[in-house]
């Protein structure tokens, strides 16, 4: 049979996408509503189209903006940046300016200079903050701040030079004098060129044995702002241990932080978040057949689109810069027809090997898997099934499996490659079916691992193999983890399974204790002191003793126990000692005594 395959067929005017989230360039991409780049419409389409979906970053004008938490997935260096900064000085501004490779634009207004800040941040007022010329002694930046923003006044009340109109992430007192890098480097080219700005191991000012590594992400165009965090510590007796991660403007009117990262006492490990302009749209988005070049939509991020051959379309994406200029960014993508289908994602199965030769291979009967083809195939036609060994047998029909229903697989795991037919459309699908048989653990067993007559008991139960397996005392919980503590005296019950359930066992363990007082009235009820459980033990000779060291009885393994008498006569209310001399029988070691004593009570 004839096999479509499919193929995307791109144009850029932008340099390419970061593959996962989108970053923050003016860029479009096409994809399918599934997020996939190859486009098709397959065989057993219900209505012949198939969604079309642009994605892009969908900015406004930075009058205002909105944060969203971002995977930490940071594409720039954080150390050895191309522009030093604050070498060795502590709480000061850039020294000189830095001039930025583009202007951009922050809270409405555009920008061609900026100071950084050696305790993290970024300040646009810089008719304030080394206003006096190049080269000189640098402006002194804030180190001590309770307020939090938006806040005219931050950093403090007390403080006279205010740190507004700025970005900060992360702002704390950090101290380069000590050791660390601060930096700031241009990568990328026109439109999206991205000024980044990094603090390496920068230790805190008096608690220089911690340090914070974060950077800052200006994106030309899109203004969007991006901070990642690699490690922020904090210094819990310095400033309160205060930190901010936000954006404010220049009076202090409007600011911007994501949940608990506002002033305050934090700490956090590779987290990252973006701020983006979030006015009114100054995005336009235009659909094309590019065939004709005619418009197909408008305005709108998603169309379906109905093709009757193969066909290709246009994404285009107007960007309106915050000078008035316009740039455009456009993608370009095949949709075409197949007529066999290649089912993602695979299937995952688990066959327990209980045949009675745990040796990973064993009968399966494939047909089990008929239903999820059927499902998929989505079709009332006729239709035929059929596995295979190979992708290349599924798709030319050929080489089938003459027995699916008892078919014993060849290596562990096994990739089996499922194939249905309709057969009125002749349309095919395809799926991986990806086969693990699992036996059981390689070992396995449980133990006590504190002393015998411990105040307080632990079991330690493991397992190891191919699978993961879970761990239960005496039909509790299941969990991961086969350590138990503070076990309790007595008989118990650890049974260990496997996530598929093809393997269950069960231990008995004993947990040896001893009567802490007896009552010999004659009741039935504690009217013999003895130690429980001493089958578990190889060898056993118990001895008792008054508080004056005279031995009364001795006791052995088939002892009932003592009464409470002496030569036939009662004993007092008191306590009464006890060694032991026993060895235990797993595991066999050398012989062990015990002593302690117990309470009669009458």
């Amino acid at each position: 049979m004839y096999c479509n395959r499919i193929f995307i067929y791109t144009t850029l005017l932008l340099p390419s996408f970061i593959f996962g989230q989108l970053n923050g360039c003016p860029e479009v991409k096409i994809t399918d509503i599934n997020n996939n780049e190859t486009i098709y419409i397959n065989c057993n389409s219900d209505d012949g189209c198939v969604d079309l979906v642009a994605n892009y970053p969908e900015t406004g004008t930075p009058t205002n903006y909105t944060v969203e938490e971002i995977d930490y997935a940071p594409i720039f260096p954080f150390t050895g940046l191309a522009n030093p900064i604050s070498v060795n000085t502590d709480d000061v501004w850039s020294d000189p300016k830095v001039i930025l490779p583009f202007n951009f634009c922050f809270y409405n207004q555009e920008y061609s200079e900026a100071v950084v800040s050696s305790n993290g941040a970024i300040s646009f007022d810089i008719s304030t903050i080394n206003d006096n010329g190049y080269n000189d002694s640098a402006d002194e930046c804030a180190w001590e701040f309770n307020l939090s923003i938006p806040n005219g006044q931050f950093p403090s009340t007390a403080e006279p030079k205010k740190i507004v109109n700025a970005i900060y992430g992360v702002f704390h007192d950090i101290d380069p004098s000590e050791g660390g890098q601060i930096g700031w480097e241009l990568f990328g080219d026109y439109p999206c060129r991205r000024l980044v700005v990094s603090y390496y191991q920068v230790p805190l000012f008096d608690c220089i044995n911690v340090n914070s590594t974060f950077q800052m992400v200006l994106y030309e165009s899109t203004n969007i702002i991006e901070v990642y965090i690699e490690k922020k510590s904090t210094c819990d007796d310095w400033n309160n241990g205060n930190s901010l991660l936000g954006i404010q403007n220049a009076t202090g009117s409007e600011g911007l932080t994501p949940s608990g990262r506002n002033t305050g006492k934090w700490t956090t490990e590779n987290e990252a978040w973006r701020f983006a302009p979030s006015g009114p749209s100054n995005t336009q988005i235009t659909w094309y057949d590019d065939a004709t070049g005619s418009i197909i939509a408008t305005g709108q991020n998603e169309i379906s689109v109905c093709p009757t051959a193969i066909h290709n379309y246009r994404a285009e994406v107007v960007y309106t810069l915050c000078d008035g200029n316009t740039i455009t960014s456009s993608d370009t993508t095949s949709v075409e027809f197949t007529d066999t289908i290649f089912s993602d994602p695979p299937l995952e199965y688990i066959v327990c090997d209980n045949d009675g030769s745990p040796d990973s291979f064993t009968e399966i009967d494939l047909t089990i898997f008929d239903s999820e083809l059927i499902m998929e195939l989505n079709s009332l036609n006729p239709y035929q099934t059929s596995y295979h060994l190979t992708e290349q047998d599924a798709i030319n029909a050929t080489n089938a499996i003459t027995n699916p229903t008892t078919y014993t697989n060849t290596s562990n795991p096994q990739i089996i490659f499922g194939r249905i037919e309709d057969l009125n459309l002749n349309c095919v699908l395809i799926k991986e079916i990806n086969i693990t048989i699992t036996t059981g653990p390689d070992f396995f067993d449980a133990n006590v691992t504190t002393e015998a007559f411990a105040d307080v008991h632990q079991i330690i139960a493991t397992a190891t193999g191919s699978s993961t397996y879970l761990f239960s005392l005496d039909g509790g919980t299941y969990q991961s983890s086969g350590q138990f503590d503070n076990v309790s005296a007595g008989l118990h019950t650890i049974t260990i399974i496997d996530t598929e359930r093809c393997f269950i066992e069960t231990i008995e363990l004993v947990v040896l204790s001893y009567p802490k007082f007896f009552t010999p009235n004659g009741d039935g009820i504690n009217d013999y002191w003895n130690i429980p459980n001493t089958k578990e033990l190889a060898y056993i000779n118990i001895y008792i003793f008054d508080r004056y060291g005279k031995e009364i009885i001795q006791l052995d393994a088939q002892s009932k126990g003592w009464d409470g008498t002496y030569k036939g006569n009662q004993l007092p209310a008191s306590d009464y000692w006890f060694k032991l001399i026993f060895t235990e029988k797993f595991p066999k070691g050398r012989q062990r005594e015990f002593t302690s004593h117990f309470s009669l009570k009458r």
